[in-house]
């Protein structure tokens, strides 16, 4: 009875041994090898059984990663140009029977380990190199600067399409540090001042335009608002030509003598005549004769002047004064006769 439960407990010992659990952890993928190599396929994680003779799980790591490539590419201009290209990927775990086979063609970087930068060097450095350079040497450098946009998406197009069906996943490619040839940058330079200097010319010209335009106007407007002065000024004179009549013109001189008659320093005065209406030219249509000073003003005058402590002779313009006779010249006595 003791050697059948010993025979038991070696037996159970034994198949403990030659067979275990043994885990996969996330972001891998694993696969059993044993002494007759890799079986059945790559394992996700999680536990699973790896049993047999010399049986050891062995992983790789399949979890997103970023990697660069540090690219110099010579372009159509001979001109070397300098960028990276940025790849976000994994490896494609959908696709077993690649990912078995770089189980079976990689040496782990670690123990039982393949990396993912490992598998990027391996499957992916190349052919994103070799891409890129495909599409960058097509442009001259100057060329690159205008077509940035269609250039970088050519890429991340060319590099995917490149990769399909491999182990690789590809999920992301940006392109970037443009690091253009010292020539092609002052160039770029000189013309961006260029440009700075047209717009700036170009904005002086229009505020030169506006200032101008500013001043047609208001010289427009100012020619109008003359135009309506002189018009104003032509119908005043026209108004007030008309309104200064003979008659008119007779009042006010006798308005002005009489004011000046009656003043504190007369000393005389001289008879008014129709001065105005013979500058005129009119003195037929006049209605009073040339003498206007009638007998009234006349009496107004003396008034004036008896007022002033003077007392002038007046004559009036109908009789002229008388003019006294002549008297002979007087004779000189005769000399006495001579004796």
């Amino acid at each position: 009875m003791k050697k059948v439960m010993l025979s038991v407990f070696v037996l159970s010992l034994a198949f403990g041994l030659l067979s275990c659990k043994e885990e996969v952890p996330p972001g891998h993928f694993g696969m059993c090898r044993t002494g007759d190599g890799f079986e059945d396929d790559p394992l996700p994680p999680g536990w699973h059984d790896c049993y047999g003779p010399r049986s050891q799980m062995y992983f790789v790591e399949v979890s997103d990663m970023q990697q660069t490539i540090h690219m110099q590419v010579l372009c159509k201009d001979s001109l070397n140009f300098k960028f990276d290209v940025s790849v976000l990927l994994s490896v494609n775990r959908e696709n077993l029977g690649s990912m078995k086979d770089m189980f079976e063609n990689l040496k782990p970087s670690s123990e039982f380990v393949i990396s993912a930068s490992q598998v990027f060097d391996t499957y992916a450095r190349s052919v994103i190199d070799q891409e890129s350079r495909k599409v960058v040497s097509k442009y001259a450098t100057s060329e690159i600067v205008s077509n940035r946009g269609e250039i970088i998406e050519e890429i991340g197009t060319s590099v995917k399409a490149a990769l399909v069906g491999s182990v690789i996943d590809i999920k992301r490619v940006t392109v970037n540090n443009l690091d253009f040839p010292e020539v092609v940058t002052l160039a770029q330079e000189d013309r961006a001042k260029r440009e700075v200097e047209i717009e700036t010319e170009r904005a002086e010209q229009q505020k030169r335009l506006l200032q101008a335009e500013n001043r047609l106007k208001i010289a427009e407007l100012q020619y109008k608002i003359e135009l309506v002065e002189s018009a104003m000024i032509s119908d005043s004179n026209k108004i007030i030509g008309e309104s200064i009549t003979p008659e008119y013109l007779a009042w006010w001189q006798l308005k002005v003598m009489t004011d000046a008659a009656s003043g504190p320093n007369n000393w005389g005065f001289i008879p008014y005549t129709d001065f105005a209406g013979q500058a005129i030219g009119n003195t037929k249509e006049w209605p009073v004769k040339d003498l206007v000073v009638d007998q009234e003003l006349r009496n107004r005058i003396e008034e004036a002047r008896n007022q002033a402590g003077s007392e002038p002779e007046v004559f009036s313009p109908e009789t002229p004064p008388e003019t006294p006779p002549e008297t002979p010249p007087e004779t000189p006595p005769e000399a006495p006769p001579a004796e």
